[in-house]
């Protein structure tokens, strides 16, 4: 894949597509092989990784007693932003998906969508240079899909960003990707 272009991994279930995405952010070592990020081995020096790429999983791991906040600043301190643009970059996300009322709100309190569109906010956070999307839009309902595609595709045009979208919805996929990977 070139920087700012969308990738999409299809492949039908147990092909290996998240096995692989996990190996691609560090969180698995590959049996053997490289993985090239920037020409660096990512698998020879997994925090290269963990600098560069953000990742949502198929499953939204959140702190469930945190607030939706406080959740989203943390993640984008954690991924090197200060404190204050961590809180802007949040709120901003938060306004463009019509949710900044929830900004309050504990993760435990929230409905499948919402929490699958913080995960979402909590992956770009911080806008690393290649974003992993695990089926990004699952439990999503229609007027936020086409809100967190219009951003992918932004993102993609006005900041450079890669992304690997991991889907099984074609349809959806087609009018996103450059370019596809079958597995």
């Amino acid at each position: 894949a070139h920087q700012g272009e969308i990738v999409g991994l299809l492949g039908p279930n147990g092909a290996g597509k998240t096995t692989f995405v996990r190996q691609v952010c560090g969180l698995l070592k590959p049996d053997q092989g490289q993985i090239l990020l920037n020409g660096k081995d990512i698998v020879k020096n997994p925090l290269y990784a963990a600098r560069h790429i953000s990742y949502l999983g198929q499953i939204a791991y959140t702190h469930r007693a945190l607030k939706v906040l406080e959740f989203l600043i943390y993640t984008g301190v954690y991924r090197g932003l200060s404190p204050s643009h961590a809180q802007t970059q949040a709120q901003e996300f938060l306004a463009y998906f019509e949710m900044a009322d929830l900004k309050n709100r504990l993760l435990e309190q929230l409905s499948g969508g919402e929490t699958r569109i913080i995960a979402f906010i909590a992956a770009i956070i911080g806008l690393h240079p290649l974003i992993i999307l695990d089926e990004p839009t699952n439990d999503v309902d229609p007027e936020k899909r086409i809100l967190l595609w219009e951003l992918v595709k932004n993102l993609r045009t006005n900041c450079n960003i890669s992304f690997l979208l991991v889907t099984h919805n074609i349809h959806e996929a087609q009018d996103v990707v450059d370019s596809v990977a079958i597995i």
